[in-house]
């Protein structure tokens, strides 16, 4: 995803990734639980049962409905993150660790009845990766006494920890810290393109919706793909904007 920005002269491209951050593609590459010194893990550890004989995490994503993420291998990528865990001496006096990987649904409600049939036997969840599906999330897993992991979620409220104690973010959400880049630049007037797949759409339009609950103008929120007649058309959509005024840079693979 593009986030576009200007304080009346020339835009500035902010990022080129989903969130605006490429944080779920290090996750696939790298273990997150062992991911700043094993902090993540420990988070987890702290909110599970000592009685339990082993750490079974629920991995939420949408594995194979999304193509940037199907081409990542997220089983071959998880077992190389338990492995490298398992390895790590300084985790070494952990439970056994195991993992399952769920699969997240396009539509709210389908997703949430997925998140919830996947919540018996597992200590924690890693995910979802739709921020629309955050808050629902969020609060089953308030209620199941279990921990849930994430790294796009995107609500204000959500980054209050007694608002979602269930919920543990791993890193600053991408709307806090793109207000923070905004206000200390004086950057206004803001456009957001993302790739067409349903996650970036959804991305796009819960990014737009936290940055305009903060008083900053959204002029522009749409999707394109790789075709020669999508981009154009969203160049003129930019054009269109009045104020966003720039270069369409290079994205990450944009599949479907």
């Amino acid at each position: 995803m593009v986030v576009l920005a200007s304080s009346g002269g020339m835009p500035r491209q902010l990022s080129s990734c989903p969130l605006a951050f490429p944080w779920h593609a290090s996750w696939l590459s790298l273990p997150s639980l062992n991911l700043h010194g094993g902090v993540t893990l420990g988070m987890i550890l702290a909110l599970s049962p000592v009685c339990c004989p082993a750490l079974k995490l629920g991995l939420v994503g949408p594995w194979s409905r999304d193509a940037f993420f199907s081409s990542a291998l997220p089983e071959v990528a998880a077992q190389l993150a338990v492995e490298r865990i398992k390895k790590d001496p300084s985790l070494s006096a952990i439970h056994p660790l195991d993992y399952v990987l769920f699969e997240e649904d396009g539509q709210t409600w389908k997703a949430v009845a997925r998140f919830a049939d996947s919540s018996k036997n597992l200590s924690a969840f890693v995910g979802p990766l739709n921020p629309r599906h955050c808050e629902a999330a969020s609060w089953l897993a308030q209620g199941w006494n279990k921990a849930m992991l994430s790294w796009v979620c995107l609500e204000d409220p959500l980054d209050n920890p007694m608002n979602q104690p269930a919920l543990i973010g791993t890193l600053p959400s991408a709307a806090t810290v793109l207000l923070a880049v905004f206000n200390y630049f004086s950057w206004a007037h803001v456009g957001i393109v993302s790739s067409k797949g349903e996650l970036w759409v959804d991305t796009a339009h819960k990014l737009a919706g936290v940055l305009r609950s903060h008083g900053l103008p959204v002029a522009l929120v749409t999707s394109t793909g790789m075709e020669t007649g999508k981009v154009e058309e969203t160049w003129r959509k930019i054009q269109a904007a009045g104020n966003i005024k720039g270069k369409m840079a290079e994205m990450f693979r944009m599949g479907n």
